[in-house]
């Protein structure tokens, strides 16, 4: 049997606001449909704070405009519908109306209230005023819109009284768990982490690659912690776009490295950080998809690429092959055997068939990242969310967002508990 989705916040306070409205027109006795109401109620009501203010300000503009060009149309009516061929005449009338109502939202620079604007337009021009006065009939329409923003407004705006954690500080996978098959942020995984954040959620991510990578990503995270970049090599402000911190490898191990990969002519990326800025610097290239797989990379404004070798008393974050699994593997066998206080990362199938070793400080691991954003900021618990092959505090399936978020929901809510080893 496949697995039904919960029914979300948003239907339940949709659900909530429709009762609302329905009660307020059976308690006062209305006697006009509540119609217009509900309609207005249920597009306001959006899944995150700002998207309901946007909304709301959109149905306002909407339903003055639609108000205008309705009440023009009303008042003329009478008169068109005495000429000769006057419902022609009307149906041209309405065409035109149509027109002006979009071009009135885009001259008030409010192209996405075009489609909102039309429907108050014809709701008032075109349905039947059941011989309402002209006034009393344009009165009702915008006083129906404007009860069912208010309605929507302060449903959006009630919350439970949860007593919320402020001592736990929770971070998720970015590659494993945030990202899907494609690669991207979804729109539901964008606004689901967006409305954690701006409840207040302690929230912020673990990343393989370096904030180039995902900065895209990152613009629509409304993230207010820094990110764990680069698998724990360094801690990124998103906001002042800039390094907080790094763990770089020893500078004469660093060059013990570079000396090992050079003898065996190895094509390597030197992940460098000089003055706060990350530099790539890279050497000869051994094939075709080496160097298609650079010439891909290089495209990105946000990362800077140098050849030749790093300058002296730069911190040297990793190094980065890429290569055959099994010259991979006889590359880490060998390494090892010589050098200590390193750790290797390999990502398998990152181009052309191709994997990607990543050769970093044994230290630098997204739990020493971890503690020290809670040193940093004042969190004494933490819980980390990764997939089969991270260390992490619960371990889910790949790509199970929906898992992570349901358990930093109850525990930041105070509905539910941290793992025993976090209490």
């Amino acid at each position: 049997m496949p697995h039904l989705p919960h029914i979300g916040m948003r239907i339940i306070k949709t659900t909530i606001a429709v009762f609302i409205v329905e009660i307020i027109f059976t308690a006062f006795a209305f006697e006009r449909s509540p119609f217009y109401v509900l309609v207005a109620t249920i597009i306001c009501i959006q899944p995150d704070a700002e998207n309901e203010k946007d909304n709301a300000i959109k149905r306002v503009v909407a339903t003055l405009i639609g108000a205008f060009t309705g009440a023009v149309v009303l008042l003329v009516k009478p008169a068109v519908l005495g000429w000769g061929g006057g419902a022609y005449f009307l149906d041209a009338l309405n065409a035109g109306m149509i027109c002006l109502t979009i071009y009135l939202a885009v001259l008030l620079k409010k192209e996405s209230t075009a489609a909102l604007a039309c429907m108050v337009y014809l709701a008032i021009a075109v349905m039947s005023r059941g011989g309402v006065p002209v006034g009393d009939y344009i009165f009702f329409r915008i006083l129906d819109t404007f009860l069912g923003i208010g309605v929507a407004f302060v449903v959006s705006h009630t919350h439970l009284p949860y007593h919320r954690r402020q001592d736990a500080l929770f971070i998720v996978d970015y590659d494993g768990i945030i990202k899907t098959g494609d690669r991207q942020v979804n729109v539901f995984h964008q606004r689901v982490l967006n409305q954690l954040v701006a409840q207040g959620a302690p929230l912020s991510l673990v990343a393989q690659e370096p904030p180039a990578s995902i900065v895209e990503d990152l613009s629509i995270l409304k993230l207010k912690l820094p990110v764990i970049a680069m698998g724990g090599a360094a801690l990124y402000d998103i906001e002042d776009k800039r390094y907080l911190y790094t763990l770089s490898i020893q500078p004469e191990q660093a060059k013990r490295v570079q000396s090992f990969l050079t003898d065996k002519g190895t094509p390597f990326f030197t992940n460098a950080m000089v003055d706060k800025v990350l530099l790539i610097y890279y050497n000869q290239f051994r094939n075709q998809i080496q160097k298609e797989f650079y010439e891909d990379l290089r495209r990105s404004p946000l990362r800077n690429y140098i050849k030749g070798c790093p300058i002296e008393g730069c911190e040297i974050l990793y190094f980065s092959v890429l290569d055959t699994p099994r010259q991979i593997d006889r590359l880490i066998e060998s390494l090892s055997a010589q050098e200590e206080g390193l750790c290797y990362r390999v990502t398998h199938d990152v181009y052309e068939g191709r994997s990607l070793l990543k050769i970093m400080d044994a230290q630098a691991t997204p739990q020493a990242m971890v503690d020290r954003l809670k040193a940093d900021y004042g969190y004494t618990r933490s819980l980390t969310f990764g997939v089969e092959g991270e260390e992490s505090d619960i371990i889910l399936p790949q790509g199970d967002f929906t898992s992570a978020i349901r358990q930093i929901r109850r525990i930041y809510n105070g509905m539910g508990r941290m793992p025993r080893s976090n209490d």
